[in-house]
């Protein structure tokens, strides 16, 4: 794991037009000996070469701190932290902080990003998960989701088919292919009638789009739910974007297959 100075320096220097310690000691006022040695163990971990110049590892490896760098720093300065402080703190994070907390917090910031996409926007804007590519950085993220029962008397009741999955569940975005990933659990309930304990788990699901049922693929205990079943819209008050779907589901309990029931599942980004 590279030192935040010796990212620090690492970037100052390719961004440079002509590398040089020279430039970069002082770019951050320091002495070239100390530029020398982060410059070192970086060429001696295989970013650069002899003429201070990223290596194909090198330039992957920068590609990459950059993103995660730019994702954490939105997160943080759209929480009131002051640009250099968040600035410092986005390098002290991915110093410090364990790959988990690392990945959330570069989610969140892509995520936020999206956010700021649509709130420039001024008015209340919806897309059609399919297009979400367009907003988010290809990738697998980790969202929180609920299931709600049809709404009674103005009320959102949470359905049973929440507890039909392990949360959170897995999306993948990709320009052709984003789909969200739920992973099927067991259920338990206590039987009213019969005072016995049911145990069923997702047999079906299916969603309908212009007027045509589609059949949601499940295998490997995974449910699959193309990311273009769901809208998005943006949440002002609460700086996020949330998607929604409703889907009918069965179950099966024992040898019994129950009859369908809907449930609209909801995702917060």
């Amino acid at each position: 794991m590279m030192t935040a100075n010796q990212m620090k320096y690492l970037l100052a220097l390719v961004r440079q037009e002509r590398p040089s310690v020279t430039g970069v000691a002082h770019i951050f006022g320091v002495n070239k000996s100390t530029v020398s040695r982060a410059l070192t163990t970086c060429a001696e971990r295989g970013l650069l070469d002899t003429d201070y110049q990223l290596t194909k590892y090198g330039r992957h490896y920068v590609s990459s701190y950059q993103k995660q760098y730019e994702q954490i720093y939105k997160w943080l300065s759209k929480r009131g932290i002051s640009e250099e402080s968040a600035r410092e703190d986005t390098f002290s994070i991915l110093e410090s902080c364990s790959n988990e907390t690392k990945q959330m917090l570069g989610q969140s910031g892509e995520f936020c990003r999206a956010c700021e996409h649509f709130k420039a926007k001024g008015r209340r804007v919806t897309i059609n998960g399919s297009n979400l590519w367009q907003y988010v950085s290809e990738g697998a993220y980790e969202v929180p989701f609920v299931f709600h029962r049809d709404k009674r008397k103005g009320l959102e009741q949470v359905s049973m088919a929440n507890e039909a999955f392990h949360h959170p569940l897995k999306m993948i975005v990709k320009k052709n292919n984003s789909k969200l990933c739920l992973r099927l659990r067991r259920m338990k309930q206590d039987s009213l009638i019969e005072r016995i304990k049911l145990e069923g788990k997702l047999k079906e699901m299916s969603y309908e789009v212009d007027g045509y049922i589609r059949e949601i693929h499940i295998d490997d205990d995974t449910a699959h739910i193309p990311l273009s079943a769901l809208n998005f819209i943006y949440i002002e008050e609460d700086h996020i974007l949330q998607g929604y779907v409703k889907l009918t589901m069965t179950c099966t309990v024992g040898t019994i297959h129950m009859p369908k029931s809907p449930a609209l599942l909801t995702v917060y980004l």
